[in-house]
């Protein structure tokens, strides 16, 4: 219970063994102190990072406690197009989550969720953020984090 590993996701088991996997220390806090920032001004790339982890690590959280099957990983291309979480429940991806603290969310923001539906068509694209109402861009539903964590299950069955 130190972190979690969360791998790649890659059709082939070769590549995924290939790709490295990311870290996540087991609470924001520890990974403040161990990195000497416990009294330090939270920086907006700081802040989005944080948040980030904070996110990944509670729906890690929800799926245990829940005792769901599901696995989590996050994906990126060799050309950049990363989405920074996905759901996979018995073979199929459920959701692909990106997770932003901007109050305003532009193109870019969303390439990576994009180029991902282009390969998985029937994926339900989400992004979570900080921002205090839920709406969609176009097929992408944009939601407070306590929305996406009170709908995740729904979305899991």
């Amino acid at each position: 219970m130190v972190g979690l590993l969360l791998e790649p996701y890659k059709r082939s088991l070769r590549a995924r063994l290939i790709a490295h996997p990311r870290f996540y220390f087991f609470d924001t806090g520890v990974l403040n102190a161990l990195c000497g920032r416990l009294t330090a001004k939270i920086n907006p790339v700081l802040r989005g990072k944080l948040f980030e982890h904070f996110v990944i690590l509670e729906v890690f959280r929800k799926l245990n406690y829940m005792r769901d099957e599901s696995k989590l990983f996050y994906w990126r291309t060799n050309h950049g197009a990363e989405v920074d979480l996905l759901i996979e429940k018995h073979g199929e991806i459920r959701l692909a989550i990106e997770i932003k603290t901007n109050s305003r969310l532009g193109g870019r923001d969303l390439s990576g969720l994009r180029a991902f539906a282009n390969e998985h068509p029937n994926t339900q694209l989400v992004v979570i953020n900080t921002q205090p109402q839920a709406y969609e861009i176009d097929d992408i539903k944009i939601l407070p984090y306590h929305d996406f964590f009170n709908r995740l299950p729904d979305w899991l069955n």
